[in-house]
């Protein structure tokens, strides 16, 4: 014979179990809209970067670093360039690798 502190327990037992399966749900799809949105912001980011050249050392690549930079403050990130003075060779337009 079971007791009602008996019944009472798995009553409980079966109500945990079905909210957490809810929970989990939307968690889950709270999740996966977090995923679209981080996707999205990673293929914009990378249009950016690819929409123009930006060679190591040039202009070019100084713009590419500003526009992230920018974007990166939009979101609230505290962003610093720390400057460097690094040796690069660049490619001989007139002795191309073969």
């Amino acid at each position: 014979m079971i007791t009602l502190r008996k019944q009472i327990v798995e009553i409980i037992k079966h109500l945990l179990i079905l909210f957490k399966r809810l929970i989990s749900k939307q968690i889950l799809s709270i999740l996966t809209l977090f995923d679209h949105n981080i996707i999205f912001y990673i293929k914009q980011i990378y249009r950016d970067l690819t929409s123009r050249p930006h060679m190591a050392g040039l202009p070019e690549d100084l713009e590419s670093a500003q526009v992230i930079e920018q974007r990166w403050k939009n979101d609230g990130l505290y962003v610093t360039k720390p400057k460097y003075n690094v040796l690069l060779s660049y490619p001989d337009q007139n002795n191309p690798n073969r």
